[in-house]
């Protein structure tokens, strides 16, 4: 399944201790509320105007990064733009802009039954790149720029949202049709005249066997 998730899309909501709002992305399962019921993972963004503690959610870890402004210090650790971190949901943040306002990306997954990966790409002017994608979620965020796939074009702002389903979730008659290896080869483009810049997150989900093994 392939989407385009544009900002008016987005669920724009208080953060969880009250001390700002984000735009959700993406929440999963979708049949989820936030933040009352637990999750597997959610996406979102959010604009930091000023100094803030961030929410806690134990048993969660978190990646997040800067796509406008100056970037921002966290427990006076510099985070500086598309510069994705790791850090665990318990631990105490807090959190000032180093200049001027900053929006965010963020991917909170559930700890021992998701594995998570933020990257930040770039293409230049007409330039196009393959991706082979693993079976899992895969969100790719245009931070700057245009982002091309198949139909779909994302400007800045908007995602573009891939599922991958696992292998062994197809018969053996659907992978000769679909011809599931090379189907797994994304091209994205940059159909503009300026750089895009853009995070793909890839997030999975852990099977039983890798749970109990």
């Amino acid at each position: 399944m392939t989407q385009l998730l544009k900002p008016s899309d987005y669920i724009t909501m208080p953060w969880k201790n009250g001390q700002g709002s984000t735009a959700q992305i993406h929440l999963v399962p979708e049949s989820a509320q936030f933040p009352q019921d637990e999750f597997l993972w959610r996406i979102s963004s959010a604009q930091v105007s000023g100094e803030n503690q961030f929410s806690q959610f134990p048993g969660y870890d978190r990646w997040l990064s800067v796509w406008q402004g100056a970037g921002l210090l966290l427990n006076e650790q510099k985070l500086e733009a598309f510069a994705p971190r790791l850090f665990a949901g318990e631990t105490p943040i807090h959190c000032q802009p180093l200049s001027s306002d900053v929006i965010d990306l963020g991917a909170i997954f559930r700890r021992g039954q998701v594995t998570a990966q933020m990257t930040a790409e770039h293409l230049s002017s007409q330039q196009s790149r393959s991706f082979t994608l693993a079976p899992g979620s895969h969100y790719f965020f245009c931070a700057q720029g245009h982002l091309a796939i198949e139909t779909l074009s994302a400007n800045s702002g908007s995602t573009l949202h891939i599922d991958v389903p696992s292998e062994d979730r197809l018969d053996a008659a659907t992978k000769a049709k679909t011809q599931y290896e090379i189907k797994n080869k994304l091209v994205l483009r940059n159909p503009g005249i300026q750089e895009t810049r853009f995070f793909h997150i890839y997030l999975r989900k852990i099977s039983v066997s890798e749970i109990s093994s």
